[in-house]
């Protein structure tokens, strides 16, 4: 069975990454729960997420673009406005609620990252930065 199969985002499930975890050695299934939305900012275009991830729960909050699409566990796609995600890019999706877990695929590290436990903040593109860098360490 081949490690990557082709098929439409929207037809994604739970499974697909567990799956491509399992027989990927670089890469890792990173769940992160949502411990709170805050749309006071949705005016702007965008929500401040709160996740908890990793063993020790450590909390990240940061900026998403309101129709920005999430995987959570067992549901399928969610974001924090499901109107805009279908007319930005034809994706259906549940409402993102407190409480789901987000699932998504991550390089595998050997080592610790800096500064665990403590709160950061971060907007999504920083984050795709950071985690470009970290793949090549």
């Amino acid at each position: 069975e081949p490690l990557l199969k082709l098929g439409k985002v929207e037809d994604m499930r739970t499974e697909d990454f567990v799956s491509s975890a399992e027989k990927s050695p670089a890469l890792r299934l990173d769940p992160s729960t949502v411990v709170r939305i805050d749309n006071s900012t949705a005016a702007k275009g965008f929500n401040l997420l709160t996740l908890s991830y990793g063993e020790n729960r450590n909390q990240v909050e940061f900026e998403s673009a309101l129709g920005h699409p999430y995987f959570v566990y067992g549901q399928g796609w969610a974001s924090c406005d499901p109107e805009k995600t279908l007319s930005l890019y034809g994706l259906r999706c549940h409402q993102l609620q407190v409480g789901d877990i987000c699932i998504s695929l991550s390089p595998r590290t050997t080592s610790s990252s800096p500064g665990q436990g403590k709160k950061r903040r971060w907007s999504a593109p920083d984050q795709l930065q950071h985690s470009a860098k970290k793949s090549k360490e």
